[in-house]
């Protein structure tokens, strides 16, 4: 029997079920149950490598960095951004303890949400094969309704985003080290990793289209086309009134760095054996985006517009955005509502096959019930979703989806519109930009020979 009394009313507390065949010696199930014996474990080591691009790094242009085919199992990847600064180096060393402005007390920084919007296109390739594509609006609209509140406050710090003040987007003239993680394939949520040996016979490559940065920059006071660089700018902080300073030409800022980030894991050769000798199937999803532009006349014509939607595979969510010309000439990439709040539409339903798949609900329905009810999250802006997925299962995200993309007849998102109140007067009309994202499962297959294939999930 136990020696201690003790310890077996400590065990009488905390254990559930036949508990008498523990405290027993000469039964063969009997065992000590405070010993500190373990089971032999195999041991997985990992290594985190930094790969930088083969071409030049630059605003506008397009980045490619080459996937080293090192270790088993890539567990994630993601992006490190240094972005350039307007601000001499003696306001850099100042920066943290003082408010920086123009004489009119306009602030600029980065957009909100830098690290998403600084790529308007990022491309996984299987040699000359594009096996994988998003943007950064897709990332950044998806997030918005994914994890936990805790990790949402922290992946803002890592992605320049803020709550829209004046003086955060001050602080975002220089946002420090920024960080980007890629929902590639395997990596997504708590994912099995990308199994590079098992695809040993391929070469993979990411590409990533960069945007302009005169896109990238916002001012507090939401003017067009903002830009702070060359200008007289003042800094005040608790000791010292505003002192004049004259901000950085382009051509006099540092440059832009983005290398690219992956934890490659190293597992025992029995797994080496199973992943280059047995065929492999990896699950994951792939995000179509369709980008619509609405003109004054679709808001005069019954206020209804049916926008097509292109998409493929078994699709277990779609999620769509709008944003206006004023916002986004303004570089407002994160505003999803008017001036005055609400949203762009009333009303929104989907139609397949010339069948009514969901019915028309308002828009508080797709903003907010949807959010509560199916999504992780609630993103607390204007992001819709459709959502017919079961949501996270443990720790991997559960492959669903009712309706199959690649055969569906005409899938139509049909939205009830209101007019903006945000007015372009240059070109004295309205226009808005809709963006409609759907997220199909996909198959990553390897047929144990060295080779790997993509398969709608059936």
């Amino acid at each position: 029997m136990i020696n201690s009394s003790s310890e077996g009313s400590l065990y009488e507390l905390v254990c559930r079920g036949k508990k008498d065949t523990f405290f027993f010696k000469d039964s063969p199930k009997s065992m000590y149950v405070f010993d500190n014996f373990y089971e032999p474990e195999e041991e997985t080591v990992y290594e985190r490598r930094l790969k930088q691009p083969k071409t030049a790094v630059e605003f506008g242009r397009t980045l490619e960095f080459e996937v080293e085919p090192v270790g088993d199992i890539i567990q994630r990847f993601g992006f490190i951004i240094q972005l350039p600064t307007w601000l001499p180096i003696t306001i850099q060393k100042i920066f943290g303890t003082s408010r920086i402005q123009d004489p009119t007390g306009v602030t600029y920084g980065y957009v909100n949400g830098i690290a998403y919007f600084l790529f308007e296109k990022i491309q996984l390739y299987q040699d000359a094969i594009l096996i994988q594509e998003f943007s950064g609006d897709a990332l950044w609209t998806a997030e918005g309704t994914e994890g936990t509140y805790a990790s949402k406050r922290l992946l803002a710090s890592l992605t320049g985003s803020h709550d829209g003040t004046a003086q955060a987007i001050g602080k975002n003239a220089y946002p420090g080290q920024l960080r980007l993680n890629l929902p590639f394939v395997g990596c997504q949520g708590g994912g099995p990793g990308f199994p590079i040996r098992a695809a040993s016979l391929h070469t993979y490559t990411v590409k990533c289209k960069l945007r302009k940065l005169e896109q990238l920059i916002e001012a507090s006071d939401r003017r067009p086309n903002p830009y702070p660089w060359g200008k007289p700018l003042t800094y005040r902080t608790s000791t010292a009134g505003p002192t004049t300073f004259q901000a950085l030409q382009i051509t006099e800022m540092s440059p832009l760095l983005i290398t690219m980030e992956t934890i490659q894991y190293y597992v025992s050769r029995e797994v080496q054996d199973k992943l280059t000798t047995t065929p492999l199937e990896v699950p994951f999803y792939q995000t179509y985006e369709n980008v619509f532009t609405l003109i004054p006349s679709d808001y005069t014509s019954g206020g209804l517009k049916k926008l097509r939607l292109d998409g493929c595979h078994p699709t277990s969510r779609i999620l769509w955005i709008i944003r206006s010309l004023p916002d986004i000439q303004a570089n407002l990439l994160w505003k999803l509502s008017p001036n005055t709040g609400g949203s762009y539409y009333t009303t929104a339903s989907l139609v397949i096959a010339g069948q009514t798949r969901e019915s028309p609900w308002d828009a508080s329905v797709w903003r907010d019930v949807t959010s509560f009810a199916k999504e992780d999250i609630d993103s607390q802006i204007e992001i819709n979703t459709m959502n017919w997925g079961l949501g996270y299962t443990g720790k991997e995200r559960a492959v669903d989806g009712t309706i199959n993309m690649t055969t569906a007849d005409r899938p139509t998102l049909t939205l009830g519109l209101l007019v903006p109140t945000t007015v372009n007067t240059a070109a004295n009309s309205y226009m808005t930009e809709v963006r409609v994202f759907t997220e199909g499962w996909t198959s990553f297959q390897t047929d144990g020979k060295g080779r790997a294939e993509l398969l709608s999930f059936n």
